[in-house]
C-alpha cells in the first residue's frame, strides 16, 4: 500500500487537508482496481461456465437470466443481465487483465465499459492507449468513440487536419475550465459561491 506523504507546514488545517485527499485519492484508487479484477472475475467464471454447457447460445441466455435473478436482489443493479452481459465481454476482450491494467493504470471500469463497445480489436487497444496516455475522461473517450475518431486518422490523408481538431475540442474545455474558475475565484462571491456557513 503506498502511504501518504506528510508535508508539515505552519497551516494545520492545510496539512490535514491534504492527508485527507491523498487518502480519498488512494482509496478510490483500490476500489477502482478492485471492482475491475471482481468484473473481469465473474467474466470469465461466466465464460467457465457458458463452456460447460450444452447448447451454448441458449445456455449463455438462461445463464445470464438466472445469474441477473438470484444476484441482484443481494448485490443490485450491478449484476444485471446487462452488466453481467459486460462482465463477460471484458473477460474476452481483455484475457490477461493482469497485464492490461499494468498498461493502463489510470483507467476506470467506466472507461473499460466505454470501450466494450468498440467491436474492433485494434481500435479498442488504440482507444485504449491513447485514453491512458492522453488521460482522457470518460465523456471524451465516449466522443472519441462515437465520431469514429481512429477510423477518421486512418481514413485522413491529413492526419494533422484530425489531431488538430480534438485538440482544438481540448483547448476550448481547457479555457471553459480557467473561465469558470476565475468567475469562481472573482465572482463567487456576489453568489455566495465562495461563502462558508459559520454556525
Amino acid at each position: 500500500m503506498k502511504q501518504i506523504q506528510i508535508h508539515n507546514s505552519t497551516d494545520i488545517i492545510a496539512d490535514i487537508s491534504q492527508i485527507i485527499e491523498q487518502a480519498r485519492k488512494q482509496a478510490y484508487i483500490s476500489v477502482n482496481t478492485l471492482m475491475i479484477q471482481s468484473n473481469w472475475l465473474v467474466g470469465r467464471r461466466i465464460v467457465e461456465e457458458e463452456q460447460g454447457g450444452a447448447s451454448r447460445a441458449e445456455y449463455g441466455k438462461a445463464l445470464l437470466k438466472n445469474l441477473a435473478t438470484e444476484l441482484m436482489p443481494i448485490y443490485g443493479n450491478s449484476y444485471s443481465v446487462r452488466r453481467l452481459q459486460d462482465y463477460r465481454q471484458f473477460y474476452l476482450y481483455f484475457k490477461d487483465i493482469e497485464i492490461w491494467h499494468s498498461r493502463v493504470p489510470n483507467l476506470t471500469w467506466t472507461h473499460y465499459r466505454e470501450l466494450l463497445t468498440v467491436g474492433d480489436d485494434t481500435a479498442r487497444h488504440w482507444y485504449m492507449q491513447e485514453a491512458a496516455k492522453e488521460m482522457w475522461s470518460v465523456r471524451t473517450l465516449h466522443r472519441n468513440i462515437s465520431s469514429q475518431y481512429y477510423y477518421r486518422l486512418l481514413q485522413s490523408q491529413t492526419k494533422d487536419l484530425v489531431i488538430n481538431e480534438i485538440e482544438e475540442v481540448k483547448e476550448k474545455k481547457k479555457r471553459r475550465i480557467q473561465e469558470m474558475t476565475v468567475f469562481i475565484l472573482h465572482d463567487g462571491d456576489e453568489y455566495g459561491i465562495n461563502r462558508r456557513d459559520n454556525k
